[in-house]
């Protein structure tokens, strides 16, 4: 009997271990999803590589500034309709608000 109590939980995890696994993978391409955002606003968002001093010339005065947070320095640039990532100086993404 003791034998059957020590057996029956390491068949249970062997069991458990060779059952199948299933899992869904989303791919959004990062490029396709530039393009959206492109075609939204007719081609007009900043670009990443641009200076801060580019994004104000081009698309005026954000209507609200969070940060610089953290090291490397990240401040997010909030527009109608669109946030600018920048780390230190430097664009690094543009962002679609939602709804």
């Amino acid at each position: 009997m003791k034998t059957l109590q020590l057996i029956t939980p390491a068949l249970l995890c062997l069991g458990l271990t060779l059952a199948p696994v299933q899992a869904d993978e989303l791919k959004i391409g990062v490029a396709s999803q530039m393009q959206r955002q492109k075609s939204a606003y007719d081609g007009k968002l900043p670009e990443p590589g641009l200076a801060q001093d580019t994004v104000q010339r081009e698309f005026g005065e954000p209507v609200r500034v969070r940060g610089p947070v953290g090291d490397p320095a990240i401040t997010i640039w909030e527009y109608p309709g669109y946030s600018v990532f920048f780390e230190n100086n430097t664009v690094i993404h543009t962002v679609l608000k939602s709804g």
